[in-house]
């Protein structure tokens, strides 16, 4: 097995692990109608599916993924290593427990759900978005897959497209309180300036 394969198994395995974890506690018994996230549903689990499909994929035989394979200089490989492995996971686990009950994979406001506005929701109200394509990145640039880059590329806009759903929700459930911490926090990247209002 070369030092890549290593690599990108040991970032992916931390990360699956972590997530599904946390996932299997806050959803034990529940059921979420996927079907409030409308048209974008399918396509955007697709593209997931292609991409933890892929993940898999070159961890059991990358062999099998050479077609889609491009050259990269071993520094930019070992320091997506060094994010995937060390910055990623704790910044994964640090936002999932965090959320708590609140985990979930669709837009849906579940039941007793609660605003979180602490650990990093505290400056950032998608934070696992992303945390989630850092993460991909590094993979992309673990294993220089073009397909990986290409897979992201293409399903980031659909996570864009599926925030104001999921915002939406969250202002019609708490109002003036959702407002304000839209105000003081940034989407997906720490605000830098506050406006006067929402």
């Amino acid at each position: 097995m070369d030092i890549y394969r290593i690599l990108f198994t040991s970032a992916f395995l931390i990360v699956f692990i972590t997530v599904s974890r946390y996932r299997s506690k806050a959803q034990a018994g529940e059921k979420f109608d996927t079907s409030q996230e409308g048209w974008i549903y399918i396509p955007l689990r697709l593209f997931g599916l292609a991409i933890w499909g892929y993940c898999f994929v070159y961890i059991i035989n990358p062999n099998w993924l050479r077609w889609a394979e491009f050259s990269l200089p071993d520094w930019v490989r070992w320091t997506a290593a060094i994010v995937g492995i060390l910055f990623v996971p704790p910044l994964i686990h640090w936002a999932q427990k965090s959320l708590g009950r609140n985990v979930s994979t669709t837009v849906i406001i579940r039941k007793e759900h609660e605003l979180i506005t602490h650990g990093p929701y505290r400056w950032i109200r998608h934070p696992l978005y992303t945390i989630g394509a850092t993460f991909f990145l590094s993979l992309a640039l673990i294993s220089g897959s073009w397909f990986l880059l290409a897979a992201m590329a293409l399903g980031l806009p659909l996570l864009l497209a599926r925030t104001p759903i999921e915002e939406a929700r969250l202002l019609a459930e708490y109002g003036d309180e959702y407002r304000a911490y839209v105000n003081r926090t940034g989407r997906f990247f720490p605000k830098l300036f506050r406006t006067a209002k929402g």
